[in-house]
């Protein structure tokens, strides 16, 4: 109860603080997103996550004026942006940042009149995958998935009684792959495996917090599409 009530009352002071900078706050938001949706869902972002709790209002304020100057909505879901906290090492205290999610840089790019379509795909083991660079450029992709009910080796268990394996999945994410094509036709692609991507993601402050831990294949395609 305790808990509960601590985790209530600072909800309540950062509610109050972003609720005094509304005005600064919705000033440059882009005319697309209606104001009261905006901060409706600044508060649920705030809410669904306990650690921005622990972020200094002021912090959340500026990152919540970043998100309406670029035009996303930090709703921490569906890959657009999200509030992230970090540690600053300088000041030792906790503050949020946006960070921009791949459908929001996809987003940020269809807004511009050089590319007609951005898109980013996670691989995984059982999928069918290849690609090629040069004069033959491309990708041709088809992600597995179960129809037949297909399952792996058998087991038995205790008593020696044969147990049906378990349904297969797609596996594990294997490589990440983006592709541009720009106004004038001309097609770009690339593709990196699993090691670059985590390669990337031990370089980030948030690397063991946050979307790259709820959301990973997100993050992933994010990383190729930027």
């Amino acid at each position: 109860v305790v808990r509960q009530q601590a985790t209530k009352e600072r909800f309540a002071r950062i509610e109050s603080v972003v609720a005094e900078h509304e005005s600064r706050i919705v000033k440059s938001l882009v005319p697309e997103i209606p104001q009261k949706r905006f901060m409706a869902v600044a508060y649920q972002a705030i809410s669904r996550s306990p650690a921005l709790l622990d972020c200094t209002p002021a912090s959340i304020v500026m990152a919540l004026m970043d998100a309406a100057e670029v035009g996303l909505e930090p709703t921490g879901l569906l890959g657009s942006a999200y509030l992230v906290p970090y540690k600053n090492s300088k000041t030792g205290r906790t503050e949020a940042k946006l960070i921009p999610g791949y459908r929001g840089l996809i987003d940020l790019a269809n807004r511009s009149d050089r590319v007609r379509v951005v898109e980013a795909q996670v691989v995984r083991e059982r999928d069918v995958f290849e690609y090629e660079y040069g004069t033959n450029a491309h990708i041709r992709h088809v992600p597995y998935m179960n129809l037949r009910g297909d399952r792996g080796p058998a087991t038995t268990n205790d008593r020696g009684e044969g147990v049906p394996g378990p349904l297969l999945d797609a596996g594990p994410y294997i490589a990440v792959w983006a592709r541009a094509v720009l106004s004038s036709g001309e097609e770009q692609f690339d593709v990196k495996d699993l090691p670059f991507i985590e390669s990337i993601r031990r370089r980030s402050k948030a690397r063991d917090q946050g979307p790259w831990v709820t959301d990973w294949p997100a993050m992933a395609r994010k990383t190729m599409v930027r």
